[in-house]
């Protein structure tokens, strides 16, 4: 396994982990057997292998065999309302945020951008508050909040999450990280 490989499985596994982990973000995953169907869907974009049990939910989703062998640099997934999409995008975005390096891919000075557009302002609030709770009520992560805007999160790692209105001119002329969108089919 390449470097990078073994970087990407670590992350996978991290941000996997941190959703049951009573030191990072169990307590927002609350009751936790509520969430496996979306224990599966991560494991599914980050490229984790599937358990017997996941299996079944991963092939009846998405009308395939075989799980996906390596993480998916694009993911669209169709949910209801309240299935828990936005929690997961804020997730996501504090996971690729907090737990990757860009150092690699950035000039001096430099900042990774993990995006996250919502449909309208309020949606974006919504999502903003649980990134920033995941932070802020974690510990080992609370510190690494440099400076917050009504819509950014600067972190100590030289990245930001910022959320906005869909809107094409929202993620030109960015460098971004990741852009995670939430309610795209409108």
């Amino acid at each position: 396994m390449s470097a990078s490989a073994s970087s990407a499985r670590r992350l996978a596994e991290h941000v996997v982990g941190s959703v049951t982990d009573p030191n990072l973000f169990a307590n927002h995953f609350q009751p936790a057997d509520s969430w496996h169907a979306w224990l599966t869907v991560l494991r599914s974009i980050f490229g984790l292998p599937l358990s017997a049990e996941e299996l079944p939910l991963f092939q009846k989703a998405t009308g395939r065999t075989q799980a996906f062998a390596a993480p998916l640099t694009e993911a669209w997934l169709l949910c209801g309302r309240r299935s828990g999409k936005s929690r997961m995008l804020a997730l996501i975005a504090v996971a690729l945020a907090c737990f990757r390096d860009y150092t690699a891919f950035l000039a001096l000075g430099e900042i990774a951008l993990v995006m996250v557009l919502a449909v309208d302002r309020d949606q974006a609030q919504t999502i903003f508050g649980y990134a920033k709770a995941l932070i802020e009520q974690t510990p080992m992560l609370a510190s690494m909040i440099e400076r917050e805007t009504g819509e950014t999160l600067d972190l100590t790692n030289g990245v930001s999450i910022a959320v906005h209105t869909s809107s094409y001119k929202s993620v030109r002329g960015r460098t971004l990280a990741a852009a995670l969108c939430d309610e795209a089919a409108f």
